[in-house]
């Protein structure tokens, strides 16, 4: 990603601020390169309205904001997204799940990879 956003964000903390970025939120990694730009531009208007300065903590914060504000709308409008099942089978196939990853929130691709991971640290008994 070659915003400006991210780059002063990297000569700030003196790391690639991407990576960082993925580390604290692993949703954003599976998602397309625009989806995550436009993601990132809503979150740059989000935190230049609050006239927060440009710090990983208030980037954070202006993420998080958008977030919620994603899940707000989705309720609002009914939309429920259908998540792929996280067990494999027929139905899983890697067209369904790109699809899903490439239209899902990521609130929704969170909540799907949070499945995921219970799913496969089930321990029988």
């Amino acid at each position: 990603m070659k915003h400006p956003l991210m780059e002063a964000l990297t000569r700030q903390i003196g790391s690639n601020a991407e990576q960082v970025a993925f580390r604290m939120h692993p949703e954003l990694e599976v998602l397309s390169p625009q989806r995550q730009e436009q993601i990132l531009k809503e979150v740059e208007h989000i935190r230049r309205a609050q006239q927060w300065p440009t710090t990983v903590e208030y980037v954070d914060k202006a993420y998080k904001l958008w977030q919620a504000n994603e899940q707000v709308e989705r309720e609002i409008h009914g939309q429920v997204t259908e998540f792929p099942s996280p067990h494999p089978s027929a139905e899983r196939s890697e067209q369904s799940v790109r699809k899903f990853l490439e239209t899902a929130s990521t609130t929704e691709i969170s909540d799907y990879l949070k499945q995921q991971r219970r799913s496969e640290n089930v321990v029988l008994r």
